[in-house]
């Protein structure tokens, strides 16, 4: 993931070189995205001109190149990936002196079975009884409507090591082959009246069905038997082909009529309605149910237990529906305290969303001990949160969102699964909101913020965008819990009124169907004014995050006034897309007043603010984002202390141990900031230091006089913590905590302290015992020797002056001048400062080429030395 974000953000950066590249620089569309076959590039040229074009993966590979040369006006090009695996690509189209980038998604599919068919519906009759023995039996009815009348001689269908004894097409017996996942059975198309017929597929079958290994499949357990839909490892994550024949995709939807033969005592709970059940000769009981509503197969559900219900009538937004709660007899009074607020969470969500779209509001009890499952109606629920407490509410919240979010709209591919379970995470905070107010809501947010920034990368094993998710981690914490943020934050820049209005025009156009993100996106842009294709580029389709940091700060007395000004940067971790337009707010801590909040905007990354205050009012401290409007990659705990003692600050990775709380009426108060950005670090007042590019704190504080408290900040560098595993590469000896007083000012080592490595040397966990906590600014530095400040290697105001062809470049680098240049030496620095390599050059040259084969895939610095200056640019070694 690195290497894109590296790669967008350097060409990005390319694109403002001068005003006649830009007025050179076509536009640059693809159509469809996400797509599966084929994809069209489209240019509007204002000129006559070549292009490259590159297909590149997450690791900076190229996976297909072309050039095309544009001409005046419009130009297309199609284009296939066939061949590679499923995922985001990044589509660069190179000029002369120009970049376009573009992130794509493409859904690697061999010819799928619904491609010349379509389920339109399910007959499943099984056997469940015996549950000692772990099997099923009995045979499924597919109801097929061809879409392919001429072509369509055989069929494949999805079933997973589960015994095929007998199959007919109409009635009529016919051949049929099989595979531990594949059933492939021939279509006598005689059999039928008319070629466009549907055609009904019996296929019996029995054997013990399948459990995935991580999550989901089809469980017994004591008197249960049920299934979860999904599966965590297996690929495709649809797992209704572990219990019944079918085309197992997100997109396939067809109705259901369940018909599953039970021992006595026992009861089946499927989707949708009861049906009158059937008692047989054998004293065995066949319990009947019907789904009217299409849906694909991972929503189909069965649990078998010694249930009893509990029905009550819910007045919906426009019609009364059943609510039904399948549970044990021991656990009724239990089901009801837990489900007290179920009422609550069906009115929110239908206020919000529109009306519930399922004939029957299902909950049934099962022995699961990692979660829920979102079956259509029938939402499988474990038991130990039928505790008859309130401990669980969020999680019966977050299932019953599914029937809009997931069920109603699905997600096409697993890669946009934060479409359904993003949204439905975001919806635990909103039915909080509903039922507790908007302090509930902003908590919630607010430790869904904490889990991902402290355990995403570390619990899914990197940085990752929630849309184009690998498919080993399509149910991780990117998904779910960023999944949320994303929608909060969607929320907060549209505002209520036109994000809700998006979300029932959304709902309402793709009412069972099958969705992307660019169908959300699209849809919600007609509710406002927002780019949100800004947005989307880089909250949806792009890892990491921003920060919006206090990058100078000032202060005058004026006409006796306290004058303060405050300028703002954003910055990035694994994220290069700067923001065209983000509101934050600025909270001002006040002495001996109340905080005074302000509402700013930040345009193309930066932003200021100034103001004056009465002689007897001071700013003692500040935060950015304290209220949690939207996801940055900061988080800030406000203290008051009033006693001596360890106190610990988990959320901002940082503790205290009081030594004086001083003397003094105003109390001891510190507002702690731990950024998950590197700080600004143009400034540092001793060359030869690495500062960390991943994290650093602001520590404002107004306290009594003659208070004292020790710091320690804690590092670790251990490759799977992702919190400074990039800064510590060696061993810790050369670790070193900085600081400063202010935002702007020089970088300083700071000295009093305990350093308090691990148990060694080089286990890259330790601490900095900081003797006296004072206001300011700490991050880490590493010692190298070949480090220099990166500011006197790429100035900020230095203008271009020298081309690198080609950039990205894979072995060789050509250094192109604009005429005949005196070139003293060139150099390679990495990104933090570090020198790589050293070329004597000494003489007149119009260019010179460079073997960088020797550099891994990164972003680095070339510098070139002048006879009275040196220009620098940065490049790209994919």
């Amino acid at each position: 993931m690195k290497y894109l974000n590296l790669i967008l953000g350097l060409l990005c950066c390319s694109l403002s070189l001068n005003a006649k590249t830009a007025r050179d620089t076509p536009t640059v569309s693809c159509s469809p995205n996400p797509f599966v076959e084929d994809i069209t590039v489209s240019f509007n040229s204002k000129t006559t001109q070549k292009a490259s074009i590159q297909f590149m993966d997450l690791l900076g590979r190229s996976v297909l190149v072309d050039s095309i040369q544009l001409i005046t006006g419009m130009n297309s090009r199609r284009y296939s990936l066939k061949g590679q695996s499923s995922g985001m690509y990044v589509l660069m189209v190179n000029g002369q002196n120009w970049s376009r980038t573009q992130k794509v998604v493409y859904s690697s599919k061999t010819p799928s079975p619904s491609d010349s068919f379509n389920v339109v519906h399910y007959d499943i009759a099984l056997s469940i009884q015996n549950l000692a023995s772990k099997t099923i039996s009995g045979t499924t009815i597919l109801t097929i409507d061809p879409t392919q009348t001429d072509s369509l001689s055989t069929i494949k269908i999805d079933l997973l090591k589960l015994a095929v004894t007998d199959v007919k097409v109409n009635n009529t017996v016919t051949t049929f082959s099989q595979n531990d996942s594949e059933l492939y059975v021939v279509v006598n198309r005689k059999n039928s009246p008319t070629n466009d017929s549907l055609i009904n597929v019996a296929i019996t079958y029995n054997g013990q069905p399948e459990t995935d290994p991580q999550w989901g499949g089809f469980y017994f357990s004591g008197n249960y038997a049920y299934n979860m839909g999904v599966a965590f490892k297996n690929v495709p994550h649809n797992f209704g082909r572990c219990w019944f024949p079918c085309i197992d995709n997100f997109t396939d939807r067809a109705t259901y009529t369940f018909h599953i033969t039970t021992d006595p005592t026992f009861k089946a709970v499927c989707n949708g309605l009861q049906l009158p059940e059937t008692i047989n000769g054998d004293g065995s009981t066949t319990w009947n149910w019907e789904l009217k509503q299409p849906i694909p197969t991972y929503l189909a559900s069965v649990a078998v237990g010694k249930y009893e219900f509990i029905k009550y009538e819910f007045q919906g937004m426009n019609r009364t529906y059943p609510v039904w709660l399948a549970v044990v007899a021991a656990d009724t009074a239990k089901a009801k305290q837990s489900f007290a607020k179920l009422n609550n969470a069906l009115l929110c969500f239908e206020s919000k969303y529109g009306p519930y779209p399922f004939d029957r509001v299902g909950y049934v009890g099962v022995p699961f001990n990692a979660g829920a499952m979102e079956h259509a109606t029938n939402i499988a629920y474990p038991n130990y949160a039928i505790d008859g407490g309130t401990n669980y509410e969020t999680l019966f919240a977050h299932e019953i969102s599914h029937m809009w979010w997931g069920d109603l709209a699905t997600c096409r591919t697993a890669e946009d699964m934060w479409l359904n379970e993003g949204w439905a995470s975001f919806n635990e905070a909103l039915f909080l909101e509903c039922v507790y107010g908007k302090e509930a809501y902003l908590s919630d947010i607010k430790d869904k913020s904490n889990e991902v920034l402290l355990r995403a990368p570390k619990n899914d094993g990197g940085w990752y965008p929630v849309s184009g998710i690998p498919q080993n981690i399509t149910y991780g914490t990117h998904v779910y819990k960023k999944g949320a943020l994303m929608v909060h934050t969607l929320r907060s820049l549209m505002g209520d009124s036109s994000f809700f209005a998006a979300c029932k025009s959304y709902l309402n156009k793709y009412t069972f169907a099958d969705v992307s993100s660019e169908d959300l996106k699209n849809e919600f842009q007609k509710c406002t004014s927002i780019n949100l294709s800004n947005f989307f580029q880089k909250w949806i389709y792009s890892p990491g995050h921003s920060d919006v940091v206090v990058s100078k700060y000032t202060f005058s007395k004026v006409n006796s006034e306290n004058h303060y000004r405050f300028e703002f940067s954003e910055l990035q971790r694994k994220n290069t897309h700067v923001s065209e337009s983000l509101p934050f707010t600025l909270t001002l801590y006040v002495l001996y007043s109340t905080p005074r909040i302000y509402f700013l905007q930040l345009v193309n990354g930066t932003s200021s603010w100034e103001g004056a205050f009465p002689q007897n009012e001071s700013i003692v401290g500040w935060s950015v984002n304290h209220d949690n409007k939207i996801y940055l990659g900061n988080r800030t705990e406000t203290l008051l202390i009033s006693q001596t003692g360890n106190v610990a600050v988990p959320n901002v990775l940082f503790s205290l141990n009081v030594q004086s709380t001083g003397t003094g009426t105003g109390g001891n108060n510190l507002a702690v900031t731990h950024h998950w950005v590197g700080p600004l670090n143009e400034k540092l007042n001793e060359k030869g230091i690495r500062i960390s590019a991943e994290r650093y704190w602001t520590i404002n504080s107004y306290v009594n006089e003659g208070f004292k408290t020790w710091g320690f900040f804690n590092y670790d560098g251990t490759p799977s913590t992702y919190l400074d595993s990039e800064l510590i590469n060696k061993t810790e000896d050369s670790l070193v905590l900085l600081y400063r007083a202010f935002p702007g000012e020089e970088w300083q080592i700071h000295t009093e302290n305990t350093f308090q490595p691990g148990n060694s040397k080089t286990d890259k966990v330790g601490r900095f015992w900081v003797n006296d906590v004072k206001s300011g600014e700490y991050t880490f530095g590493m010692r190298d020797a070949s480090v220099v400040s990166i500011s006197e290697v790429l100035p900020a105001d230095q203008k271009e002056s020298f081309m690198l062809i080609p950039n990205p470049a894979d072995d060789k680098l050509l250094v192109q001048f604009p005429g005949k240049v005196q070139v003293k030496n060139i150099y390679i620095y990495s990104q933090q400062g570090k020198l790589l390599k050293t070329l004597s050059i000494n003489t007149v040259i119009t260019s010179t080429p460079i073997n960088i084969d020797f550099l891994e895939p990164n972003a680095y610095v070339i510098m070139v030395e002048l006879r009275d200056t040196s220009l620098s640019q940065l490049f790209i070694k994919k």
